[in-house]
């Protein structure tokens, strides 16, 4: 398994309405990540912000991982 580590500065406007989820789009945006999985209501609601989507754990496998 591997991970990244990134220095992830504090956003400078809130973007969900839980402002403890904006620091999971902080990271994601400094690990120019495309995806979050979530199931955290708060961070579903926002959706998509600067092109990260926000996917529920059975959207990702249901958009990403074979059927089989």
């Amino acid at each position: 398994m591997n991970a990244t580590l990134v220095d992830a500065p504090p956003l400078t406007a809130p973007v969900s309405a839980d402002r403890d989820d904006d620091k999971l789009l902080a990271a994601a945006f400094a690990a120019d990540a495309s995806i979050v999985v979530s199931g955290d209501q708060d961070l579903r609601d926002v959706n998509e912000w600067r092109g990260i989507k926000v996917l529920t754990p059975r959207g990702f496998v249901e958009r990403h991982l074979p059927a089989g």
